[in-house]
């Protein structure tokens, strides 16, 4: 028996793979494939147009913060150039920057008064593609860590809250023992044989610090304390701290009978002239500049800057990826 296909329909017929069977209607199979193609297109245009927007906004954030970087290096630039310019003595501007004071005249007499108070700091600029703002931080109205005594630590611990005891005592002993060169630890310090049993172990620096950071990791230095100490201590300096900036702690701690009588006379005017135990021509200064793109983007550089003589700077630390977006 045979079975006789419609007109216009071709028979089945059998290949090695199987049965290979003819539309009558091709022009529906065209069709659908061509909406899959247009719909196979736009998912890529949309996809591409998604891409395209990304990467234009990407483009403009590293163009926005590249400006941003560049504003903060010209504030950054502009601090080092304030502090070359001539000036005597430093004080305190109501923000906690360093003032730099010129004694009219250029010359500076025991009898010469000052101004009573510092004047207003203008620490900003405009630029064609921003603007910038910097600050002028003295770190000689802090102590010296690397230099300070076990009296003095022992002070400023004391007058930070703490009470006497073994905890006072085993900050003052490891700060001493994390400095010195021996491997010996004092009665209530702490040196490798301490470290090491920690997780993870480490050894003690027998050296100066080169950051505040690293009180972070001596014995007894925990994160409350830290706080604690951390603003009132440096790693720049003389030793000697600056009577006309230096915050009402710093005094107590290191001129204690003076701190008073300072306190006093700075609500008159600075101190034009050293006092003992201290200095009024600081040499160290944190400099933070941040600039602020067109487009909002927000780029901050930090350094610490060491004064030598009238007309030398070094930049003694420096960091350029301290901030970076919008605020």
């Amino acid at each position: 028996m045979s079975v006789t296909p419609p007109r216009g329909e071709r028979p089945a017929r059998l290949t090695p793979h199987g049965f290979t069977l003819h539309l009558r209607n091709q022009h529906g199979v065209a069709l659908l494939l061509v909406l899959w193609i247009t719909l196979l297109l736009t998912v890529i245009a949309a996809g591409f147009a998604v891409s395209v927007r990304v990467d234009g906004a990407a483009t403009l954030n590293a163009r926005g913060e590249a400006e941003g970087h560049a504003l903060a290096l010209a504030g950054f630039q502009r601090a080092l150039a304030e502090l070359l310019e001539a000036w005597d003595y430093n004080a305190l501007t109501e923000d906690s920057q360093a003032a730099l004071i010129r004694v009219a005249g250029g010359e500076r007499r025991a009898d010469q008064p000052t101004q009573p108070r510092p004047p207003i700091v203008q620490r900003e600029g405009t630029l064609a593609r921003g603007t910038y703002r910097y600050e002028i931080v003295d770190e000689e109205r802090k102590i010296n860590v690397n230099l300070a005594s076990r009296d003095i630590l022992i002070r400023l611990v004391e007058t930070l809250g703490l009470p006497p005891g073994s905890e006072r005592d085993t900050i003052a002993d490891s700060i001493l023992d994390w400095i010195d060169p021996d491997p010996f630890h004092r009665l209530n310090g702490a040196e490798d044989d301490h470290y090491e049993r920690l997780s993870p172990p480490y050894r003690a620096k027998n050296g100066p610090l080169d950051s505040i950071e690293e009180l972070r990791l001596i014995r007894g230095v925990t994160a409350e304390t830290y706080d604690l100490l951390a603003p009132h201590l440096t790693v720049w300096g003389s030793g000697q701290i600056n009577l006309n900036t230096a915050a009402p702690t710093v005094l107590q701690v290191m001129v204690p009978q003076l701190a008073p009588i300072i306190l006093a006379q700075r609500e008159v005017q600075p101190l034009a002239q050293p006092q003992r135990g201290g200095i009024v021509r600081s040499t160290a200064f944190t400099v933070e500049s941040t600039g602020r793109s067109a487009s909002g983007m927000l780029r901050t550089v930090r350094g610490v800057v060491k004064l030598e003589g009238k007309d030398r700077l070094l930049v003694k630390v420096w960091n350029d990826v301290v901030g970076a977006g919008r605020p």
